[in-house]
């Protein structure tokens, strides 16, 4: 690792020291040494990793050890914790973002699922607390992507002629049934089973070949199967529907965790925009936006009671909530996920793969995919698949036949 270099330096009330080292090279602190705070910076290229040990620094009394992650543009950084100290005397290791977003404190006696990886953008800042009690070990691996997992670069401006994201009715957010025309975009994935066909999951139209689901809703169907209605509010309405070709399903997806929780359909035939049928926009412009208390649009024909499924289309809002309020909630560390917090409404059993929408300037963006719907639970927020996170994938599945607007 000689061609890589980490910039360090240590603070005290009175001193301040600063060492250029290689990588893998230890700091050196004089002894009897107590107290301050170390800040080391790591720079890493695409595909590279760092292993992190306990730094010696600990030694020398109460210390606080900054890491400063960072990446190319357009990277993103993870984290595995493979040794954790525990937690007495408020030992933590705490993760944030690019942003400064809290990703959450970690110890291995309240908070096992910090053995999870901890996933960011392009930066990442590690703090590591040992207090005043004896040192622990504690070992951390971070790298950087092979592939960058960013929005696509340039030439891909905003487009005039890009019809999405403008319904032709377009009416406040509220609770309730939706009008024709109100959310043109959300199509209902079907099945067809013994002659009969059964609502499935909601899904996305992003342009007249394509629609955004998740990934579980299409791993257990065969694709024969499977038929897209669009262009109705009344899911027994079958007069507009496609077949699908093809189905990209995102290759990490993990059923258990629900991370990458995304798939592209391609349906069999372009579809025609009519009032009622009309592509959302994807949020290349506003890829950056902070999500948390935004108002948003949820729209489903899932469960609207114990048993009985909504006749027609059911809209609501919710609001954005931040990621260390749903890791608080779930214990989750996965950077690609959000929850957001019921308004007017909430999502239910049937309604994922639906749309999770924004207004801004008049143009309604798809900003989740409903991943885990909690049905209005107090204690439990439904959870959705972060769209912004998978801008790149989407637009190189969809073979770059994507307009921005």
């Amino acid at each position: 690792n000689g061609h890589l270099w980490t910039g360090r330096l240590f603070q005290m009330s009175t001193l301040v020291f600063l060492w250029l080292l290689p990588l893998g090279c230890a700091a050196v602190a004089a002894n009897g040494v107590n107290g301050g705070q170390t800040v080391e910076y790591i720079k890493l290229k695409p595909g590279e990793k760092r292993v992190i040990n306990t730094d010696p620094v600990f030694e020398f009394g109460e210390t606080t050890v900054t890491y400063n992650v960072s990446t190319q543009p357009g990277y993103v950084l993870t984290a595995v914790i493979d040794k954790l100290m525990t937690c007495e005397k408020d030992k933590y290791i705490k993760f944030e973002d690019q942003s400064g977003l809290n990703m959450g404190e970690y110890c291995n006696k309240t908070k096992l699922i910090a053995y999870r990886p901890v996933v960011t953008g392009e930066r990442m800042v590690i703090t590591v607390y040992m207090g005043e009690s004896k040192i622990e070990d504690y070992q951390l691996t971070v790298y950087s992507d092979v592939e960058p997992r960013g929005p696509p670069p340039l030439p891909l401006k905003p487009q005039s002629k890009c019809k999405c994201g403008v319904p032709a009715i377009n009416k406040e957010t509220g609770c309730g049934k939706a009008l024709e025309g109100e959310i043109p975009w959300q199509v209902l994935i079907k099945a067809r089973y013994g002659g009969r066909v059964h609502t499935f999951c909601g899904g996305s139209l992003i342009s007249r070949e394509f629609v955004l689901t998740t990934a579980h809703c299409l791993t257990d169907t065969p694709l024969i199967d499977l038929v897209v209605v669009m262009g109705t509010v009344d899911r027994f309405d079958l007069r507009q529907l496609s077949g699908i070709k093809s189905a990209e399903i995102h290759e990490d997806y993990d059923d258990h965790t629900k991370e990458h929780d995304i798939a592209l359909v391609k349906l069999e035939f372009p579809v025609q925009y009519t009032d009622n049928i009309m592509a959302v926009c994807l949020p290349m412009r506003i890829s950056n936006k902070p999500l948390t208390g935004e108002e948003m649009q949820i729209s489903g024909w899932g469960l609207h009671d114990e048993e009985d499924k909504s006749k027609i289309l059911q809209k609501g809002s919710v609001l954005g909530m931040s990621y260390l309020s749903c890791f608080e909630k779930y214990e989750m560390a996965i950077y690609n996920q959000m929850c957001a917090d019921k308004e007017t409404g909430d999502v239910c059993k049937g309604d994922e793969g639906g749309p999770l929408t924004m207004v801004d300037s008049g143009v309604h963006y798809l900003m989740g995919i409903i991943s885990l719907p909690t049905c209005g639970s107090p204690m439990w927020p439904s959870v959705y698949t972060r769209v912004t996170g998978y801008l790149r994938w989407i637009y190189d599945k969809a073979e770059r036949k994507l307009c921005f607007k």
